[in-house]
């Protein structure tokens, strides 16, 4: 069977497929971010630049040890630049006579300034490292306009925390509910929601005329909006209620 070269873009397909969709998957919610590598350090007339590799667009993207001239301290932002050049041994002769380069290079480079046959950029800040990614952490916020507030007496904000695919939540609420309709308490921001959808039973505190006693309420946690919901279980005339929510999950 000969050998076309619609055959060999059909690997060359498959094969960023693939990369994309493991990138994707451990980038998270982020669309680009640095693998490996990529320090860069001052040195007298600029940066010099570590090996590494960037996933950028669907793409891994090597980067060699380089230099980028500049003064220190920076007068502005570098970028990433991602330069596609033709390779230096790829020039075919093909069977009709035509000349053509079948080898492209594709490489990022540190620059202040866009460079030739760059085909996209992005500046510095703008591309985390990935251990940046799998180790966050964000505020979960009360639902204000839902009547959730706060509870009181924490003494550190309502946080969602990553570290290495393992997301806890450290939150506290006072909420008042309504009959047993479910209340939305918060919202869990992307990159730090279950896979699935997680429910369970927490104690939460009642007010005057019940000071201080305890009732449970529901909270259901969705993996697909982040939405945590609760409604309440017990006591029907007690209806504002503070409890906290301590836990974690797996990514």
């Amino acid at each position: 069977m000969p050998v076309y070269l619609e055959d060999i873009e059909f690997v060359n397909t498959a094969i960023r497929k693939g990369f994309r969709d493991v990138g994707k998957t451990l980038l998270s919610s982020a669309d680009c971010a640095i693998l490996w590598g990529c320090e860069f350090t001052p040195s007298v007339s600029g940066y010099s630049v570590s090996e590494g590799s960037i996933f950028y667009d669907g793409e891994i993207w090597s980067v060699d040890q380089h230099f980028m001239p500049s003064p220190i301290p920076l007068p502005e932002e570098p970028q990433w630049c991602f330069v596609s050049s033709p390779g230096p041994l790829g020039q075919k002769t093909f069977y009709n006579g035509e000349i053509h380069n079948v080898h492209l290079v594709r490489k990022a480079i540190l620059s202040m300034a866009p460079l030739p046959d760059q085909v996209g950029s992005s500046y510095v800040s703008n591309i985390p490292r990935i251990e940046h990614l799998r180790n966050a952490s964000a505020p979960l916020l009360p639902n204000v306009s839902g009547g959730v507030l706060e509870r009181e007496g924490r003494r550190t904000p309502n946080l969602v925390r990553k570290r290495d695919g393992v997301v806890f939540i450290d939150a506290g609420y006072s909420c008042n509910f309504s009959g047993g309709e479910q209340s939305l308490i918060t919202t869990i921001p992307l990159g730090f929601r279950p896979l699935t959808w997680i429910e369970l039973m927490l104690w939460a505190t009642t007010p005057l005329p019940y000071p201080n006693s305890l009732t449970n309420i529901w909270i259901t946690i969705s993996p697909i909006d982040g939405r945590i919901m609760a409604s309440k279980m017990g006591y029907p005339y007690a209806h504002s209620l503070g409890f906290s929510i301590n836990m974690s999950y797996l990514l």
